[in-house]
Parts: structure tokens; sequence; C-alpha cells
């Protein structure tokens, strides 16, 4: 009895705006408003002088300088004001601590749904199937895990358990089907949007990060940082990543994680195509590319290696970009400015309404004449007013004096369409994307026999001779493109190479991946 009371106030303390039959969510009701227990707390809080209240609140947001982070579903450092816990291409969640609430926006929805928060949730993230909220040890009402499923039938929300009340969240992901929590005790836990438990796995280290797309999940952890080093910006921190498949329960890749020197990590995620990706603070942009034969990995899977695909360094001169998703061989980012402040979450009034205030505001009441008014802030999230900024991946493959752009391109779709294959072979795409993945690979195959031909006409025998060799030949159709690749050489006037091609086994390099999974 006593548990169930406990647990009726635990559910109290989180309001939403939905009326709903048996809905966790309670009507939202403002602070002022509250309260039992709350009352008694405003009360003790009247007690506090002004100069101590304002010396525990920081004056302005975090600057983006240094080493800053920027980890979905971990808690963000300590700033003032509005602050968006997540945002990506589902949504975002934000939270407004002075009006105790948490704000949960779908990029399908027209409004988003504001829920009351009691508790300081603290980490959050959103996918297509749900929204996670967590708060961890540092909460006023303790540790939680609640979850939100997008599509429901009764209830709205979920309450996820934990092990013992001495365990806490420290950082959540939602995948397609799945919730997944890494806890202070360090331990991985699995739920299902209902709060059910699917997994339950020790972790070798601190939590560090979580990411999940469709039915994998990245999870990073580090080594234990003595007091000295987490002060440290110069210091080496050591990551290790698992990509489990939480669909058929197999890990499909495991190392450690490749930062650059003095470096952390600032940013995880995947991209639209199951690509890992990770960004660490010196602006280095690396992708897990594969998981099997041909990826350097083991000819069964388990495999795959972190490779760089962008620099931030040059694109950040203007000011810091933050990270809102990947693409297929791209990344979306809003750009911050020169102030270099943490983005600010949207405001309550919908942005259309705040730029008719101020266009009134503006205008004089002789001739029109319009009077300077104060420059608004710019926002972020799904109501965003912010600039929001796509960079195409550029492989650090370095200068070439003939076709540099096109040896780069090539490869760089070479090992997109390598990876898009593994994601075929392990049943992880669904029909569309299986069409994407097979005309990624067509689109391969031409940029390599455009990147060839190039060569061929520019006297670059032996590097067109190497395409031929090392890409065109352990391609899927390799007879029809090698002859393609021959008529072209002749018709530079490359006779020699021609032969050579002619010459060139019509069989693939690489073994062909199945769908077969490693013993």
């Amino acid at each position: 009895m006593a548990a169930e009371e406990a647990e009726q106030a635990s559910a109290a303390n989180l309001g939403c705006t939905e009326d709903e039959p048996d809905d966790d969510f309670q009507p939202d009701l403002p602070g002022a408003k509250a309260t039992g227990s709350r009352k008694s707390a405003a009360a003790a809080n009247d007690q506090v002088t002004e100069e101590s209240a304002a010396a525990a609140l920081p004056a302005l947001p975090p600057l983006l300088t240094g080493p800053w982070q920027q980890l979905e579903g971990a808690p963000r450092p300590p700033g003032a004001g509005p602050r968006l816990l997540a945002w990506n291409e589902h949504g975002h969640v934000a939270s407004y601590p002075d009006q105790l609430r948490v704000e949960v926006h779908r990029h399908s929805e027209e409004k988003p749904q504001r829920i009351a928060d009691y508790d300081g949730l603290q980490m959050a993230a959103v996918s297509e199937g749900a929204c996670c909220l967590a708060a961890g040890s540092g909460a006023a009402g303790g540790s939680r895990i609640l979850i939100r499923p997008s599509e429901r039938w009764e209830k709205a929300v979920f309450s996820a358990p934990l092990g013992s009340a001495a365990e806490a969240p420290e950082a959540v992901a939602c995948g397609g089907n799945f919730v997944a929590v890494l806890t202070s005790s360090r331990m991985l836990r699995l739920y299902t949007f209902s709060g059910m438990p699917m997994g339950l796995l020790s972790m070798p280290g601190r939590s560090v990060a979580l990411a999940a797309r469709g039915p994998l999940l990245l999870v990073v952890t580090g080594r234990p940082l003595a007091a000295s080093e987490s002060q440290d910006a110069d210091f080496e921190d050591v990551l290790d990543f698992r990509l489990l498949d939480v669909r058929t329960r197999i890990e499909r890749s495991a190392g450690r994680l490749p930062l650059s020197p003095a470096s952390r990590l600032r940013w995880l995620g995947f991209a639209e195509d199951l690509v890992p990706i990770a960004i660490d603070t010196s602006g280095v942009v690396r992708a897990l590319l594969g998981s099997g034969a041909g990826s350097w990995g083991p000819a069964g899977g388990t495999g795959g290696e972190w490779t760089p695909v962008l620099s931030l360094a040059e694109h950040e001169e203007d000011g810091p970009l933050w990270a809102v998703h990947a693409l297929q061989g791209s990344l979306v980012f809003a750009e911050i400015g020169a102030s270099a402040a943490e983005p600010r979450a949207p405001p309550e009034a919908p942005k259309e309404e705040a730029q008719e205030a101020v266009s009134a505001e503006g205008l004089g009441s002789e001739g029109g004449v319009v009077e300077p008014v104060e420059i608004q802030p710019v926002f972020f999230g799904v109501r965003s007013s912010c600039q929001l900024r796509t960079l195409s991946w550029r492989l650090p493959i370095g200068p070439f004096p003939t076709a540099g752009d096109a040896i780069e391109g090539a490869f760089r779709e070479q090992l997109l369409a390598r990876h898009a294959q593994d994601m075929v072979s392990m049943a992880l795409l669904g029909p569309e994307d299986v069409q994407k993945a097979e005309a990624l690979e067509k689109k391969s195959k031409q940029s390599a026999l455009k990147l060839f031909h190039q060569l061929a006409s520019a006297q670059e025998v032996e590097r067109a001779h190497h395409v031929a060799q090392f890409s065109l030949a352990s391609s899927t159709g390799s007879f029809k493109v090698l002859d393609m690749a021959q008529k072209l050489a002749e018709k530079a006037n490359q006779y020699r190479l021609a032969d050579a091609v002619a010459a060139l086994p019509r069989h693939a390099l690489v073994p062909q991946l199945t769908s077969a999974q490693p013993q």
C-alpha cells in the first residue's frame, strides 16, 4: 500500500496539458498554485535571501568555447533560461526551469506538448517512436526515467524502474522500438516503450553517451577520470564503443573510439543510412563505415573502422556549429554566430506572433518612420529562427595533380555504397532504404567509371588502372563495368591500359557478404 502511495505521489509531480482517461499526466498546474508539500517548499524558499538565490543561478547560458560538448541524452552543463535538452530531425525537447515545465515538440505536430516539471528533468532523447525524459541523482525529486510513446493506446507515459534507490540514469537514447539508459551502477538498461525490461548489461567504465536509430544502439563508455583530469583541457580521454543490434541481440562492432589529440567527444549520432557518427571537440567528424568483410573487420562481421569524413575547423571561423542531425554523406548544423552562446529554446509565443509584435513596436507615429528596436534573439528548435547549414563529407585524402575532386568523390561514394550493402545484408533497412542502397551502388560505379576515363584522358594510366583493379573489379557486375572501362581506355587511345583492364579477373576482390551471422 505504501509503495502504491509513493508511486502516485511521484506521478503527480509530472503534469501535462492533455486530459485523458487513465493518463499518468495530470493537468498542467502553475508552480505558484501548487499545494501540499510544494507550499511548504515555497515558504522555505521565501526565507532564502535574494543574494544567495542570485548566487546560486548562473548569470548567462554556457558559452560554446574550449572543449564544449553537446551530447544528446546526457545532462547539459549548468546554465540559465530555457535549455534545449534534445534537438534532431524528429523534434526537440526543451526545459523551462523558471516556469517548471518541459516542452516536447515534434516536427509532425503543430503544437508542442507542455509537461509540468517539479523534479528537474536533466536528460532527454526523442526518436520517431518515443520521447524519453530522465532526472539524475541531483534532481529535486530523485532519479527517474519516463517514456512517452508517440503512439499510445491508453497511457501517455510510462515509468521505467531502476535497480535501487542509489542507481541513477546518466545517459538516455530512443531507438525504433526501445529505450536505452546508462546508469551510475555501470549498467546498460534496455526497455520497451512501456518500460518493460529488454536487456541488462554491465559496462566496463563510466557512462559517456548513447545514440540510437532504428534497431541500432551506439554505447560509449570511458575509463574513470581523476579529479585533476576532469579539469584539464589537454588530457587524453580514453573511450570505448559498442554497436549493438537490439533487434537480434548481436554486437555489430566494438573497440576504441578514436579522438583527436587532447580532445573529448562532442556529439554522437546516426545518419539516416545507419552510419554511426562521432564529432570530437577538435571538430573532426568520423563515421563508422561497414561492419564486415571489406570494412577492415573480421569476415564474419563485428568489425568496421572509424573514418575521418569532415573537419569543421574551417567552417567554424564565424562561430560554432551546433549539430542537429546527419543525412547520407552530410550533416546539418545550426549556425550559432559570434556570440558562441548555447542555443536558446523557442519562446512560449509562436515565432510569427513575436515578429508581428516587434513590427508594431517599430512603427513610428509620423510618416511611417521606423524607430530603432531591440534586436530579437535567435531561437532554435522546431520553431527555429536560426540559419541551418548542410555540410557534405570531405575525406582528407590530400591533393592530387589531376582529378583530385573526382578521386575524393569516388572514394567517398565507394565507402558509402559498401556500408549500405552491409546494412542490406544484415536486413537492417526497409524496402525504401534498400532501393536507396541499390541506387547508391549504381552511382558509385558511375563515379568510378568517370574517374577512370578522366585519369586515362590525362595520361594517368597507372592510376586509371588501379581504379579498375581495386574499385571496378571488386564491384558487383564487374564483367559489365570492366568491359565499359576497356572501351573508355580505347576511346582515350590508351590501348595498353585497355589490354591491362581486359586481363583483370572478373570476380569480386572482397568476399561476398551474406546475411549469415557469426557462430
